[in-house]
């Protein structure tokens, strides 16, 4: 990983983050620099339910400050439910 002081240097719009990123310091030391995509945990999308939108709702509140793109911190599984793909974009959008 590019330490978060260089990424301005490399000349990126924007970097991919996943789950397991420390969140203050992405927003810190990261969105301040350049915008960040990701961030939530792949597997809460397949939980669904009231875990999903909480998990949807923090990561939204988490990073409204800056320029952020909403998607997984990975990669979407196979045995992901489209129900809780359609929540997720319902909940993203309003």
């Amino acid at each position: 990983m590019v330490p978060a002081r260089n990424f301005q240097a490399t000349g990126v719009n924007a970097v991919s983050i996943d789950w397991t990123a420390e969140r203050g310091f992405i927003r810190e030391r990261v969105q301040s620099k350049v915008a960040v995509q990701g961030n939530l945990d792949p597997l809460v999308l397949i939980t669904g339910g009231t875990a999903l939108d909480r998990a949807v709702d923090n990561t939204l509140a988490n990073f409204a400050q800056g320029r952020f793109i909403f998607n997984l911190g990975h990669g979407i599984q196979p045995e992901t439910p489209i129900a809780h793909v359609e929540r997720i974009l319902t909940r993203v959008r309003r």
